[in-house]
């Protein structure tokens, strides 16, 4: 009967300690959270103006040479279907 009962007392004395180590723990890690959260805060906000800055660099060199190729390559076929458009008119009212 003894014997259960320090077996008993063991375990929740196991327990009583493991609870202990985890209550330090989730202590230090609250204080981590709080001491670090400046610099997560400036990092995200470090990396949100590289990300806007090197897409409007991307959207102003880009674009000019999108707007050029398709002028190249776009407004053949526009007189194209323009010439292909008046054909079938020209044909359907013969």
């Amino acid at each position: 009967m003894f014997e259960l009962m320090a077996l008993i007392g063991v375990a929740l004395l196991v327990g009583g300690v493991l609870l202990c180590f985890l209550l330090v723990i989730g202590v230090v890690k609250l204080v981590f959270k709080i001491a670090l959260l400046p610099f997560a805060i400036l990092f995200g906000v470090a990396k949100f103006l590289l990300l806007l800055t090197v897409g409007l660099v991307a959207a102003v060199v880009i674009g000019p040479l999108l707007l050029g190729f398709l002028l190249v390559l776009g407004l053949p076929l526009l007189l194209l279907a323009g010439l292909i458009w008046a054909g079938k008119l020209l044909l359907a009212a013969v």
